[in-house]
């Protein structure tokens, strides 16, 4: 840009005297009738003249004067085609030329000299009415870099400019689009005109991309005299280039995605450890249900064992009951009858611990029915009288006189009352003291109550919570699996009752089990039937028992008992010799049978018999030590025969061929 010589700035008139002049001049030529012509400039003055030299932009104390300056072109902007602003600039400052004309010949980097009026517009000054000279043609204007803060100011207004920011956002309107720029202080918008935009698209413009723009710096007001303002007008498209594109992720993201992996790991880590937690819990369970299952194997084993047995312990103490019975009916002396009333006492006891044994042991499949609640708790306790009593434990019973019936499993509330009995004997036995056990039963309206009562050293608060969690236990490792309770809480829940307990450490426990009421009580045994009619025998056949018992020693029992009360009694160790009698037509009033024996069960030979002679086969009667056994229940629950369980009583044999004898003396 060439160097220019401008004169002085002429002394400034205060701008109230000044004013008040022009003002006078103005009237007083008005009056006089001269017209009013704006003078013309007498010489060159520089741009920053044409600016305000008042604090107040919208009250210049220039305005309406005329002006002669020299600049470049730095840009000619097309409004409409009667509308056009000339930006042009020197060493001293910038200004916009608005015209009605089309500046014919006239481009950028043109160097021109313009006069015109000085005006305003939107609060900034501009030179109208200008006559356009142009002098010749000079370098391209290198645009000068400046900041924000420069910008937002007359300094600069109307030259070229380069800024440098980052995109706050992107508008797009009807008439314009812009974009704002932020340098972390100030804002300030790059003006696009729809109209004028020359191939800027906002659209291709990303938030948060670092920009340069080339253009002209301007002012605006919207709301004149107040909020003015600053942008900054690019010329055409080249003159915004994006420097940085916005990055994929900024620094508060970083740091969110760093804080969220951080809680992944952590919630992942936290995840692993429970994992590992649970499956050492898991892996415990299962050693814990290996071992339960062990136990349930070797019950099993026990069950089999005892059933095996079962039948040659019940033999010999039938055969000692049965004969201290038919002993004590000779004897008159009362002190060998006592005795004798021992051996049959001693002998039934025995009797009961094998079937009580043999009904806990073997597997059943649970199956509801009429059940006696008094009777299977004394069978329980018979159980465990003898191990209570070498522990110096009492068992006090204080069962309601009343029949207490109900639809239970009776194996499976057998199995709750032993679990509950034996928890109450190990507290008991650890504290090395005389231990007491109540066990009580009474009635509460529709409500089963059986309340068992230890004085042993209690349960703390901690375990209370868990006492029914499966595999809890504070028995040392081998001692339990923690199933007892846990099994005994799920069996009374399935029975629609209820399982409690209260405890204070030191001061003993009180387990509390409800179970339902239902239905009427069972009919009686059908042992105490009378036997079915049938025809009376001939004379050789009156009062025939046939015995069909592969142990000598019980069928002569049973032929002594019987024999005694004028029965005539054929026996036989197989159904092979038994069979031929019936085929034969012997008639008899009474078959025994034991439904265990080595050739030919007692269900096998009774449907036998039932193929010869069915009114015979009504005559049948079973004798068994396992009454309780899942086969033998099937086959009885599908006859009406009745059965003898060894060992029985010489009263109840004889009874079966008249009803109406009384027991033995």
């Amino acid at each position: 840009m060439q160097q220019k010589v401008y004169p002085a700035k002429r002394a400034a008139t205060p701008a109230l005297a000044k004013r008040l002049g022009i003002t006078l001049q103005i009237c007083f030529m008005l009056l006089a009738g001269i017209p009013v012509k704006a003078q013309s400039p007498e010489s060159l003055s520089p741009i920053a003249h044409a600016l305000a030299d008042t604090n107040n932009d919208f009250i210049p104390d220039h305005i309406g004067d005329r002006i002669k300056v020299r600049g470049a072109i730095t840009y000619i902007r097309e409004i409409e085609p009667t509308h056009f602003q000339i930006f042009m600039q020197d060493d001293t400052g910038g200004i916009m030329v608005y015209s009605r004309e089309r500046p014919v010949g006239l481009a950028e980097n043109d160097w021109v000299e313009v006069e015109g009026t000085i005006n305003q517009y939107k609060g900034a000054e501009e030179i109208t009415n200008p006559n356009i000279k142009r002098l010749g043609k000079i370098p391209a204007i290198i645009p000068k870099a400046i900041a924000f803060a420069d910008l937002n100011s007359e300094k600069f207004y109307g030259q070229l400019v380069q800024i440098k920011g980052k995109i706050a956002s992107a508008r797009s309107r009807l008439h314009e689009d812009s974009l704002l720029l932020d340098d972390g202080q100030h804002i300030v918008t790059v003006f696009i005109s729809k109209g004028h935009k020359q191939g800027l698209d906002v659209s291709v413009f990303k938030e948060k991309s670092v920009i340069r723009v080339i253009g002209i710096a301007f002012q605006y007001a919207p709301n004149p005299p107040y909020n003015s303002g600053y942008e900054i007008i690019p010329r055409r498209g080249e003159d915004i280039i994006i420097l940085q594109e916005p990055p994929f992720f900024e620094l508060k993201q970083i740091v969110l995605i760093l804080i969220c992996a951080s809680l992944l790991v952590g919630a992942g880590l936290l995840w692993i450890y429970v994992l590992h937690i649970k499956m050492r819990e898991k892996a415990g369970k299962l050693e814990k249900t290996q071992r339960q299952l062990i136990q349930a194997e070797k019950l099993s084993s026990i069950g089999q064992i005892v059933s095996g047995v079962a039948h040659e312990l019940n033999n010999p103490l039938c055969i000692i009951s049965g004969y201290a019975q038919l002993l004590r009916a000779r004897v008159k002396d009362e002190k060998t009858r006592a005795d004798l009333d021992k051996i049959i006492e001693s002998a039934n006891r025995a009797g009961k611990i094998v079937q009580n044994l043999l009904t806990f042991a073997r597997k059943q499949k649970p199956e509801k029915n009429r059940s006696n609640i008094t009777e299977l708790l004394k069978k329980t306790i018979e159980l465990k009288a003898y191990p209570l009593k070498v522990d110096n434990i009492d068992i006090v019973q204080d069962l309601d006189s009343k029949m207490l019936y109900t639809d239970v499993d009776p194996y499976q509330i057998q199995q709750v009352f032993l679990s509950l009995i034996n928890n109450a004997h190990d507290a008991m036995k650890q504290q090395r003291k005389k231990g007491r056990l109540l066990v009580r039963t009474q009635r509460s309206g529709d409500l089963i109550k059986i309340l068992f009562i230890d004085n042993g050293p209690g349960i703390s608060k901690e375990n209370l919570r868990l006492i029914f969690d499966p595999f809890f236990t504070t028995k040392e490792i081998g001692k339990s699996i923690g199933l007892g309770l846990s099994l005994s809480y799920s069996i009374i829940k399935e029975h629609g009752g209820n399982i409690q307990v209260h405890s204070e450490e030191h001061q003993g426990a009180t387990f509390v089990l409800e179970l339902p009421v239902s239905g009427k009580p069972p009919d009686p045994l059908r042992n105490n039937e009378p036997m079915p009619e049938m025809e009376e025998p001939t004379a050789d056949q009156a009062k025939k028992v046939l015995i069909v018992n592969d142990e000598a020693s019980v069928a002569d029992l049973m032929i002594n008992a019987l024999s005694s009360k004028g029965y005539i009694v054929e026996t036989y160790p197989d159904e092979k010799a038994a069979l031929n009698k019936i085929r034969k037509g012997r008639r008899y009033n009474l078959i025994l049978t034991d439904l265990k024996m080595p050739s030919m069960r007692g269900e096998e030979l009774y449907h036998r018999i039932r193929e010869i002679d069915p009114q015979q086969a009504n005559r049948v009667v079973f004798l068994t030590d396992d009454v309780a056994g899942p086969e033998t229940c099937a086959f009885l629950a599908t006859v009406d025969n009745k059965f003898i369980e060894k060992p029985f009583a010489m009263a109840s044999l004889i009874g079966l061929l008249d009803p109406e004898v009384e027991a033995l003396p």
